[in-house]
């Protein structure tokens, strides 16, 4: 059978000694797939991987398979498994060669499209144009059609250019068209822009490159020999110092003389930023405004402690008139809470005013505070002279925040995480509201996008954040290769654990870790069987169990740590073993030979699944108090007994309404549920002070999970309407109530449903653009559903499909193609939740964090709408 597929690789984080990647296999063909195997050739080494398994490897030849849940490929489909590879940060190439079930990648195939970036130098006046070329790898039999737009990038469409959009048709045998895109010359002076051509909805062949970039060449950095923009120096003072910049091609004036020479702006400007500062410490500060081309700034008297732009610093002299450099890192001192290292992480506070003795090796003017929750605390400084200032710091409520102190002049920044107490003296460490949290690594893109501070819906704040800890054990007897060591505790060891928890703490977010080391390269049902029957494997298990407590005790110390454990793992028995957990085998006794466990102390476990669940319980009880935890709970692990015996998976447990009808269908879902808490009840999983219950969504988005979903989501699995998130809350509530303990809900897609009218902070027309369903901007629903919004929708189908409302919920609404979907935390509440994770769990998935964001912000803009309706009834911890 000849296949048409295309392949997509992606690397999701990158760090010095490994990374995190993707590779998406889709099905262009109208024919399904059956046990599916992809080979490829790659110069790395994968480690651990998921949602697959590796069959075999020949020195660089990869093959994989199938998970036992995802055989079978359906028209259109796409499946996705991600893998953790060896080295990082450089070298990261694209793995080759690929072949599917014996059919090489371009043969017999349907052809791939592809875009070229461009890149054309502005001009002065005029139109010029920008080309970008869209081909064929080859010529096809039939007619090929592609949707193409351009999309801003810093360039602007109707200020900087002209907006293209439309359909290119590839007659047979033709294989490139152009789409040119009209450039407005100017002669401001900015610096290169850019802007993108997407593809979208190609018949006929598959998008292996859905975006080129544009770039916009600016050429106006010299007109002539006039300089357009200069400050000129006209002082009495010839003090001689050299002049460094901070950005751009880090160029140094030396040996610049104020009295006589000139120093150019031009090719420093940032479009963002039409205002020029000199701070003079005696005669306060000069704003200079440079508002066009050919123009001439001079200043009468240059006697400034530094010249900045904006909030970066570009020059500041000794006091004998040289070049010197800004503060070293921790040049605040907040006196009496430093710790060894010399850096406070968190502080813990009484409600009500509190007084913060801050050493500062600068000048006070300098210092700015602010915070990430304003429901929590408020700062204000005072400065007292002799580079001492006095932090006034007011706990409005009980709970947890982050205080950013900035030097404006150098640009360094400290985040310290505060918590303030409840009023009889406890921890904050309960809420009365729904908490929010979301996937998020120790990445720079991560921790630049939480420390961006800002008000309102433009603001940064969540609950807590959460990353995993997956891979299997350090010591492995599984690993192919024992010199190449694998999992978590290979990249850094325990600075995964520490670096996380410390950047959450300065954050004032309670960190969260999913513990998911019964599989270590892919799960599987056998493969967890073996595993946890294997007594060197649980040896190793155990072993890193306690290292990573041991961790979280010494640097945590009384703070909050979070975990959820082993997704997916009791779901597979659940489904595919026919067995009880306590008629499961599984070295447990392992924990006891490694001394963690001490049989004439402590409870003794049996061999069992049901002993091992109990077994990590006690020891995370025993050893880190501070952990706050609880097992992960799956939509499709229904026993092979369970009371419907409706076949879960397929379409899955949420869609019963639609197979069985609306009010047996229900039913359906609580006794579905009822079952599912039974099996993991037997597991142990509430035992010896278990916390909570975690319940899965899918870590896909709707929209890229089902074949044809953003189209016409009636047929899809996951990209689900109103009804079906009711239904999905009909499941949590239920098992909510079957176990008696809160539910976290965990790896909710952030995807939203296009046409959102959603207020827009980061545009300045207000509004969010539709995501364009590719890899890394597919809709969901998930956020619409829980933050509520308005949208339009145009397609019949999907207009009929999002405005069903057979629970009959007041929240929605329809006036012609006009949906409104109220919040649902009320709702989220009722059913036991008080914690909600969001995040992408493959790749490919839309992100909701990050430098930027792949949604546009909109996930994160609609978290602060959410804790701003809760400012009438402040949290009460």
């Amino acid at each position: 059978m000849t296949m048409n597929y295309t392949v997509d690789f992606v690397v999701t984080q990158d760090w010095v000694n490994g990374f995190e990647g993707a590779i998406a296999l889709t099905n262009t063909s109208a024919l399904a797939l059956e046990d599916w195997t992809l080979e490829f050739t790659a110069d790395f080494e994968i480690t651990s991987l998921w949602d697959a398994r590796i069959v075999s490897r020949n020195g660089d030849r990869y093959t994989i398979e199938f998970a036992d849940y995802n055989p079978d490929l359906s028209p259109g489909e796409t499946i996705t498994f991600g893998f953790i590879g060896i080295p990082g940060s450089t070298g990261i190439t694209s793995p080759t060669d690929f072949s599917l079930n014996g059919n090489p990648l371009g043969e017999n195939n349907a052809p791939s499209l592809f875009v070229a970036d461009a890149e054309i130098t502005e001009g002065d006046s005029g139109i010029t144009y920008l080309n970008f070329l869209v081909t064929l790898d080859r010529a096809s039999t039939d007619v090929v059609t592609v949707d193409f737009e351009t999309v801003n990038g810093t360039a602007l469409a109707g200020e900087d250019y002209s907006a293209q959009s439309g359909t290119l048709s590839f007659a047979v045998g033709e294989t490139s068209k152009t789409v040119q895109v009209a450039i407005d010359g100017d002669t401001q002076v900015e610096p290169d822009e850019t802007l993108q051509l997407r593809l979208s909805n190609a018949s006929g062949a598959a998008i292996a490159d859905a975006q080129g970039t544009g770039t916009i060449t600016n050429d106006d950095t010299n007109v002539g020999s006039v300089l357009s923009s200069v400050l000129t120096g006209q002082s009495g003072q010839s003090d001689v110092f050299s002049f460094t910049w901070n950005w751009g091609s880090n160029t140094t004036i030396e040996n610049f003389d104020p009295t006589e020479d000139t120093i150019d702006l031009r090719p420093f400007w940032f479009p963002s930023t039409n205002e020029f500062t000199i701070q003079d410490t005696g005669n306060g500060s000069v704003l200079i405004d440079i508002p066009s081309n050919n123009q001439t700034v001079t200043i009468a008297d240059i006697t400034a402690d530094r010249l900045i732009i904006g909030e970066n610093l570009l020059y500041q002299p000794d006091n004998n008139g040289g070049g010197t450099l800004p503060p070293s890192e921790n040049s605040f001192e907040l006196v009496g809470y430093e710790d060894a290292q010399g850096d406070a992480l968190q502080i813990t506070l009484d409600r009500g005013v509190s007084s913060l003795t801050l050493n500062f090796d600068g000048d006070a003017s300098d210092l700015r505070l602010s915070t990430n929750n304003g429901a929590v605390i408020e700062a204000t400084l005072n400065p007292l002279g002799d580079g001492t200032s006095e932090i006034l710091l007011d706990g409005l409520d009980a709970g947890r925040a982050s205080l950013q102190i900035e030097n404006v002049a150098t640009g360094e920044v400290r985040f310290v995480g505060v918590r303030i107490r409840n009023e009889d003296g406890t921890l904050p460490n309960a809420s009365d509201y729904v908490t929010v949290g979301s996937v998020s690594e120790d990445s720079a893109a991560d921790l630049n996008f939480w420390q961006d501070f800002g008000e309102g819906l433009a603001n940064k704040r969540v609950d807590s954040r959460y990353i995993y800890l997956n891979g299997g054990p350090l010591n492995n007897p599984f690993n192919p290769d024992p010199s190449t060591p694998i999992g978590w505790r290979s990249w850094g060891d325990g600075n995964r654990v520490r670096s996380y928890i410390e950047e959450s703490m300065k954050l004032g977010m309670t960190p969260t870790f999913v513990w998911y080391n019964i599989p270590d390269g892919g799960e599987s049902y056998t493969t967890n069987l073996l595993h946890i029957q294997s007594n060197d494997y649980m040896r190793g298990y155990f072993e890193d169990l306690k290292f990573a407590l041991d961790e979280i005790v010494t640097v945590a110390g009384d703070e909050t740590v979070s975990t959820i454990l082993e997704p997916d793992f009791l779901g597979y028995l659940a489904q595919n073993s026919g067995s009880l957990p306590q008629d499961i085998s599984a070295q447990t006794s392992a924990i006891y030979e490694l001394g963690i466990l001490d049989s004439s102390v402590d409870p003794l476990f049996d061999n069992s699944v049901r002993g091992l669940v109990q077994a990590i319980n006690y020891t995370i009880s025993k050893y880190a108090p501070n952990v706050e935890f609880g097992w992960q709970f799956n939509l499709w692990a229904s026993p092979a007994g369970g009371f419907t015996n409706v076949g879960i998976p397929g379409k899955g447990i949420v869609h019963l309404t639609e197979t069985l009808g609306f009010e047996e269908g229900k039913q359906a879902i609580i006794d579905e549920a009822v079952a599912i808490a039974d099996y993991y009840k037997q597991a142990g999983v509430l035992s010896y002070g278990a916390d909570f219950i975690s319940i899965d969504k899918y870590g896909l988005d709707g929209a890229a999970a089902s074949a044809g979903a953003a189209a016409d989501p009636q047929d899809s699995i996951w990209f689900w309407n109103h009804d079906l998130w009711k239904n999905y809350l009909l499941l949590v509530e239920t098992l909510h109530a079957e176990t008696d303990k809160p539910v976290t809900l965990w790896q909710l897609p952030v995807g939203r449903i296009n046409g959102s009218q959603a207020e827009n902070p980061y545009s300045p027309d207000g509004v969010f653009p539709d995501l364009l369903n590719v890899a890394t901007q597919y809709e969901d629903s998930a956020g619409t559903f829980f933050f509520g919004d308005t949208f339009i929708v145009d397609d019949p189908e999907r207009l009929d499909y999002f405005s069903q409302n057979r629970w009959q919920d007041t929240g929605v609404s329809v006036e012609g193609n006009v949906i409104t979907w109220a919040p649902n935390f009320e709702d989220v509440a009722v059913a036991g939740v008080d914690n909600v994770l969001f995040g992408a769990g493959v790749g490919i998935s839309t992100d909701g964090v990050g430098d930027p964001p792949t949604d546009g912000y909109w996930w994160i803009s609609q978290v602060q709408e959410y804790y701003a309706s809760l400012n009438t009834q402040l949290p009460s911890f």
